[in-house]
C-alpha cells in the first residue's frame, strides 16, 4: 500500500455545491506493480471526517467573510506587485 493524500468531495446536486467529504489515506497496490506508482484499477481508501466535523469547526473556526475578503485582496496585491515591471 502507498500513503497518498487529498481531499475526497462529493456533490450535493439539491444545493448544487461540492462538500469534502473525507481525506484520501492510501491506496491498495497490485502484486509486482513499482513502488511509489498508482495505476488504473488500484483501490483507494479515504478517512470520513465527518465524524468529526464538530471538533474540527471548534479548533478551527470557519473564516468570516471579512476575513476571506481580506486575504483576497492580499492575493491580488501581491500578485500586482509581482506583474509590475521596473
Amino acid at each position: 500500500m502507498i500513503l497518498s493524500g487529498g481531499g475526497a468531495f462529493y456533490y450535493d446536486a439539491v444545493n448544487d455545491k461540492w462538500s469534502l467529504a473525507g481525506v484520501m489515506e492510501t491506496i491498495a497496490t497490485f502484486t509486482n506493480q513499482p513502488s511509489d506508482t498508482a495505476v488504473y484499477g488500484n483501490l483507494t481508501y479515504y478517512a470520513d471526517i465527518s465524524k468529526y466535523r464538530t471538533f474540527i469547526l471548534q479548533t478551527i473556526p470557519e473564516p468570516s467573510s471579512l476575513a476571506l475578503l481580506a486575504a483576497s485582496l492580499a492575493v491580488f496585491a501581491r500578485t500586482l506587485l509581482r506583474r509590475r515591471v521596473p
